[in-house]
C-alpha cells in the first residue's frame, strides 16, 4: 500500500486521501464519515468517563472497605484483650474460692474434731456421773442402813431401859 500523506486545510478538517483506485470521497459523503467519527468519539470519550468513575467507585469502595475491616480487625482484638481479661480474673477468682474452699474444709475438719472430742468428753463425764451417782447411791444406802441399824440399837436400848 502506498502511504499518503494528509493535507492539511483551512480549519479544523482534514481531507481524505484517494482509495485504492484514486477515487476521492464526496464532501457529503466526507462529512458523514466525520459525523460517524465525532459520534465514535464521543462514545470513547462517554466510556472513558464510565470507566473513571466506576474505578473511583471501587477505589472509594475499596477504601471504605478496607476502613471497615481495619475497625474490625480493631474490635476483634478489643474481644480478645476483654475475653483475656476475662479469663484471668476468673481464673483469680477460682484460685481464690478454692483458697476458700480449702480453708473451709480445714475448718470443717477442725470443727468435727473438737466436735468429737467433746462428745467423748461428755460420754466420759456421762459415765463418771454414773459412777459417782452409783457411788452416791451405795454411799446413801449405807447411811441408811447404819441409820436404821443405830436406830434399831437405840429402839432396842430404850425398850430394855
Amino acid at each position: 500500500m502506498v502511504q499518503q500523506q494528509l493535507k492539511l486545510p483551512e480549519g479544523n478538517i482534514y481531507a481524505f486521501p484517494s482509495d485504492v483506485h484514486g477515487a476521492t470521497s464526496t464532501p457529503r459523503e466526507a462529512i458523514i464519515a466525520l459525523g460517524l467519527v465525532q459520534q465514535a468519539a464521543e462514545v470513547f470519550h462517554s466510556l472513558h468517563d464510565r470507566v473513571r468513575d466506576t474505578e473511583a467507585r471501587a477505589e472509594a469502595a475499596a477504601a471504605d472497605a478496607s476502613e471497615k475491616l481495619r475497625e474490625a480487625e480493631m474490635r476483634a482484638e478489643a474481644c480478645e484483650q476483654a475475653y483475656r481479661e476475662l479469663l484471668a480474673t476468673v481464673d483469680k477468682k477460682l484460685r481464690e474460692a478454692s483458697a476458700a474452699v480449702q480453708v473451709a474444709e480445714a475448718n470443717t475438719r477442725v470443727q468435727i474434731e473438737k466436735r468429737t472430742a467433746a462428745e467423748h468428753r461428755a460420754q466420759e463425764a456421762e459415765a463418771t456421773m454414773r459412777g459417782a451417782m452409783r457411788a452416791l447411791l451405795s454411799v446413801e444406802e449405807a447411811i441408811r442402813k447404819k441409820l436404821l441399824a443405830y436406830v434399831s440399837q437405840d429402839g432396842a436400848l430404850a425398850e430394855a431401859g
